[in-house]
């Protein structure tokens, strides 16, 4: 999370720095990004740099979470919308979020995230346990949001229909979906880079059929019917 000198600079300057870390990001993935490109990009002292930023982690972290913002702002209008219901609340929001990843405003940005998608950056956009969040290393005002918003989901998730008892199995069956689609993204961005034609509604049907063997089950009865 940027420091208390970053939000105290003018709008022109923040939006600079943020138009410099999307150029710079959306070139390379995080382990190969300059900070002397950054500060060049933004036209700033490298000193600078470090009374608005600990590190460029913390700045391409913060990037992170202005672009998937409104993503996640979508799920939870989707949730609303849907009234609760889970999976079909994740049918449509895939689909949302494919779109940005591979064809979006950002999506050279959200390729570079997804294609070197590692643990720390699957909890950037899956829920914390409470566990996690007390073990998490430097806790800032990301971390505490991002749990914010996450526990606004689960509250907001109609459990009525679910073989469920517990919010702790309410986060395990999020994350199992959202392990999911991160595999549908991936070869999706695979794809891509190989330079076969990738169509999101394609994706999508892979998808949604995992979600449906989730969702009713795959195995059936003596009988021929499912379970």
């Amino acid at each position: 999370m940027p420091k208390d000198t970053f939000f105290r600079l003018d709008e022109a300057k923040r939006r600079k720095i943020m138009e410099a870390a999307r150029r710079e990001f959306s070139d390379v993935p995080l382990h190969e990004a300059s900070i002397a490109n950054i500060v060049k990009y933004a036209e700033i002292p490298r000193g600078s740099f470090y009374q608005y930023f600990t590190d460029k982690e913390d700045l391409f972290f913060y990037y992170f979470d202005s672009v998937h913002k409104e993503t996640e702002d979508s799920l939870q209008r989707l949730l609303r919308e849907e009234k609760g219901n889970l999976f079909s609340t994740f049918q449509k929001y895939a689909e949302v979020l494919l779109n940005d990843i591979l064809y979006g405003p950002n999506s050279d940005f959200l390729r570079n995230f997804f294609y070197h998608m590692n643990y720390s950056r699957t909890n950037r956009i899956a829920p914390f346990t409470d566990e996690q969040l007390k073990k998490t290393e430097r806790p800032h005002r990301f971390h505490h949001a991002h749990q914010s918003n996450h526990q606004t989901l689960l509250e907001n998730v109609d459990t009525g229909n679910l073989n469920i008892t517990t919010k702790r199995e309410l986060e395990v069956l999020i994350r199992l979906i959202l392990s999911m689609f991160l595999s549908t993204i991936n070869y999706a961005l695979k794809c891509q880079k190989e330079g076969q034609p990738v169509e999101v509604s394609e994706m999508l049907v892979t998808f949604n059929m995992k979600l449906n063997w989730l969702r009713h089950g795959v195995e059936k009865n003596k009988e021929g019917e499912a379970i």
